[in-house]
């Protein structure tokens, strides 16, 4: 592997857990990319990306269901997706989330990726639509749960861009491929290759080889390349195989 700076650094076996695009087309110039790849990265739908609003309240919600799925009085724009209603987790099974009688709670909703994309330009534009987004999402569940705004001590907005530039993945998406039949027969069948024609030695892992993308699935990804190294090898595979 070659560094920018360029040094050189040789491995027996190369994993790559980087997203799938940037790795096939960027890092390895398309030179291992077959006609089925292409058509993959090039006509499968993407799954959307999201507007998550993290939000930090000095209340115990542990009353509530894990999971709560409401309507709105007046819809909400999360940049460029409108939404009638919301999907509200608080996650107070993990005492180490927030302090005791406070709760840390989320609110995931599909977002337009290249409408914040263009907005990122703009840094103030970009701010204030995250700002407006908070505030919108927190007076929304204080009409749900009235006098839960006085309790709120701390909001945070992630945009699409936001998991793009800590992620890497392709348009920030969270779970690789778009639900769709093509996916599912992925799904029903081995799932994606893991290694990439005409380079040996190298796999990939994640949720661009996973169909279902979630993280569980992601991670075994990895737990299965190493069943192969171990196979090709002849050597024990101590794990536990699905």
């Amino acid at each position: 592997m070659r560094l920018a700076d360029g040094s050189e650094h040789r491995a027996d076996v190369v994993i790559s857990a980087a997203d799938g695009r940037a790795t096939i087309f960027e890092l390895l110039g398309g030179r291992y990319a077959d006609d089925e790849i292409r058509r993959r990265y090039d006509g499968l739908p993407v799954a959307e990306s999201i507007v998550q609003v993290s939000i930090g309240v000095k209340r115990d919600l542990s009353a509530l269901p894990p999971m709560l799925d409401f309507p709105l009085d007046a819809p909400i724009d999360m940049g460029g997706a409108l939404h009638r209603r919301l999907v509200l987790k608080h996650h107070c099974f993990d005492p180490a989330m927030a302090d005791p009688g406070k709760s840390a709670l989320t609110v995931w909703a599909e977002a337009n990726f290249d409408h914040w994309k263009c907005l990122r330009k703009d840094e103030a534009r970009y701010a204030a639509e995250k700002d407006r987004i908070g505030q919108e999402v927190v007076a929304a569940l204080d009409r749900r749960f009235p006098g839960l705004a006085a309790d709120v001590e701390v909001v945070d907005v992630a945009t699409p861009t936001t998991y793009e530039r800590y992620t890497g993945n392709w348009r920030g998406s969270i779970h690789g491929w778009a639900l769709g039949m093509k996916k599912m027969q992925f799904m029903m069948r081995m799932g994606m290759s893991k290694t990439l024609p005409g380079l040996h030695n190298f796999y990939m892992i994640g949720q661009w080889v996973e169909p279902a993308g979630n993280v569980q699935l992601s991670a075994a990804s990895g737990r299965d390349v190493i069943e192969m190294i171990c196979r090709q090898h002849n050597e024990d595979f101590k794990g536990v195989s699905r």
